[in-house]
């Protein structure tokens, strides 16, 4: 039923904001205003310029931390910092 729903991708979303708030902590997760994962690709709305451009540059740390977190068939490609 979950499957059939997509709510498959719904209980992703509400792992990784949680993985999110959890490892960066409560001061850039009241930057973030929204958090939504597109097939393979995890999209993270950022309010500040500057900390959207710092988190772009530690992007491949973030990428490979939320992975190891995962199941080899729902990895995460890419973030997008918006």
């Amino acid at each position: 039923m979950v499957e059939a729903y997509r709510w498959d991708y719904k209980f992703d979303e509400i792992e990784i904001e949680s993985f999110w708030k959890e490892q960066m902590g409560p001061s850039i997760a009241r930057q973030t205003e929204k958090v939504f994962l597109k097939k393979d690709t995890l999209y993270l709305k950022i309010r500040s310029s500057v900390l959207r451009q710092e988190l772009h540059f530690s992007q491949e740390k973030l990428l490979s931390n939320l992975n190891a977190l995962r199941p080899k068939d729902k990895q995460i490609a890419k973030i997008v910092f918006m």
